[in-house]
């Protein structure tokens, strides 16, 4: 059990400093997951993050040993764009800073359909259109999420 922590606390901790080194922000961790966003034009800065972070998910499997837990290692990430309310929401007794709203909802479903897709990174319309740089994104089709 030590050992899973360790791993999720690693990744945890490698993507994190991926995201703010390319300018976004992290509002929380929900289990294994990390909650981040970018700017209104940070667009190509979150693609650029996400592939980094893959990079480095697939440099951790490949370097792990034949029984180590790296090689089970598992990355999707779900990207959309829009706006956000940000602030503390909770209780009296907890409160916790977060980031919610339909795009928020959104990237958590694209998160989840990486897996039935056979695709890591997963994106909405809006993360393609606005997109500056000359990306070659692979359609995977149309899903209603």
């Amino acid at each position: 059990m030590e050992e899973v922590s360790e791993l999720v606390n690693l990744f945890l901790d490698i993507s994190s400093k991926i995201i703010v080194e390319h300018g976004g922000q992290v509002t929380k961790y929900v289990g294994d997951c990390v909650v981040a966003y970018f700017p209104e034009d940070g667009t190509d800065d979150a693609l650029r993050a996400s592939l980094a972070i893959l990079e480095s998910v697939r440099t951790l499997r490949t370097s792990a040993g034949d029984c180590r837990l790296q090689s089970f290692l598992y990355c999707g990430i779900g990207l959309s764009k829009g706006s956000v309310i940000e602030g503390n929401i909770g209780s009296s007794t907890k409160l916790d800073y977060t980031v919610l709203g339909d795009i928020v909802n959104l990237a958590a479903r694209l998160e989840t359909l990486t897996r039935s897709v056979g695709k890591a990174l997963a994106l909405s319309d809006a993360v393609r259109i606005a997109a500056k740089e000359n990306w070659a994104f692979v359609n995977a089709g149309e899903f209603h999420l």
